[in-house]
């Protein structure tokens, strides 16, 4: 934890929660509020259950509650699969949050509880559509109000302008709805220049090949686990040329290839130029691909994508220094398999908050 005096009788403390996130109350003797960010809504239950606990413990029922309610945009909505249905999805997704939202808020039981940093807009011609269903479909406070009509906390979904002064609401601005059409007739300058791209040269598809075979011998033996065989296609944006990564037994090449590919590919992943050297070249450019929606993965069929051969990209789409621990971790492959398959059989399933299988609705079936 550390503390901070920011002004005479105020206090800071940033305390941190899992996956290098953290959460900041601030205390001035009279009132305490707390900002979570995106550090509690989308942890594991048993993160949620025991932070909310011990901000209890440590400053009693909070004043002030602001907790981030979003999903990352990447996941599950800048995947497709044959047969998705992309809307229901993303509501699903959002869903899960918002119940995540409301469990935090529930177990704090502030005076004041607010949603807040994940009212964004995505302008990409490939995910304009996702605003609507994420933002419009169900308000974390409309949900936290139908699961919890008694409480006395005073849950409000704030937009810009909205005031609080001295423990009173002196201005209410609330969200509204998100519409596409006025998207497109406000923000036409901005969409326009969200779908820009600059197509890059061959001699530059060939250096990020390059980066990306340094990566396949960094992690060779972490990718020689994958039992199957699979071949990805790297697209970037205008260019005439993909980049080729196929995997053949303990074989994994890499190519830089014109397009149309001859053959289709497993999977294909479309980003920018731009995006996939930021990613391969600094310790944190990856994010911009992970937690932002850097990019679009297409699946050929959904035998495919149940697979998640995106999980074997996503080791190759960031800097590597050194090699990733063995997916199978300290144990021989077959024993950790056999564990595997008798977790399922007694219906234990693992974290399955990126598991694309969990996420996916498809028409008329489910993926896996």
């Amino acid at each position: 934890m550390e503390r901070r005096e920011i002004a005479p009788g105020v206090r800071v403390e940033i305390t941190p929660t899992c996956g290098d996130d953290t959460l900041m109350a601030v205390d001035d003797g009279d009132e305490v509020c707390l900002n979570l960010n995106d550090a509690l809504h989308a942890a594991p239950h048993a993160v949620r259950r025991d932070m909310t606990r011990y901000l209890i413990e440590r400053y009693g029922k909070p004043d002030y509650v602001f907790c981030g309610y979003g999903t990352a945009s990447h996941f599950p909505n800048c995947y497709q699969v044959p047969g998705k249905d992309k809307v229901a999805s993303a509501i699903k997704r959002q869903h899960h949050f918002n119940r995540a939202w409301t469990s935090v808020i529930a177990g704090l039981a502030p005076r004041f509880a607010f949603p807040f940093a994940a009212d964004v807009v995505l302008l990409q011609d490939d995910l304009l559509w996702l605003n609507e269903p994420v933002h419009n479909t169900e308000r974390p406070t409309d949900l936290f109000c139908r699961l919890h009509p008694a409480a006395d906390t005073r849950v409000y979904d704030p937009a810009p302008g909205f005031t609080v002064e001295n423990g009173r609401v002196v201005r209410e601005v609330l969200f509204e709805p998100v519409s596409l059409d006025a998207l497109r007739r406000t923000r036409a300058a901005d969409i326009e220049t969200a779908n820009k791209f600059t197509a890059p040269p061959r001699a530059q598809v060939e250096e990020l090949a390059d980066k990306l075979r340094e990566n396949v011998t960094t992690c060779r033996r972490y990718l020689a686990e994958h039992g199957g065989n699979y071949s990805i296609l790297v697209t970037l944006n205008g260019a005439a040329e993909a980049i080729s990564i196929a995997k053949h037994g303990a074989s994994i090449d890499v190519q830089v290839v014109p397009l149309p590919a001859a053959a289709q590919p497993d999977l294909i992943f479309t980003t920018r130029y731009s995006y996939l050297r930021r990613a391969l070249t600094t310790p944190y450019g990856h994010e911009t691909i992970f937690v932002g929606s850097g990019g679009i993965w297409s699946y050929r069929d959904r035998g495919v994508a149940a697979a998640h051969l995106h999980r074997e990209l996503a080791v190759l789409l960031r800097k590597q220094i050194t090699p990733p621990r063995s997916r199978f971790g300290e144990q021989p492959p077959w024993l950790y398999q056999a564990k595997q398959k008798i977790a399922r059989a007694m219906g234990r399933r693992p974290n399955t908050l990126y598991d694309l299988a969990a996420w996916t609705v498809l028409i008329g079936a489910q993926l896996g």
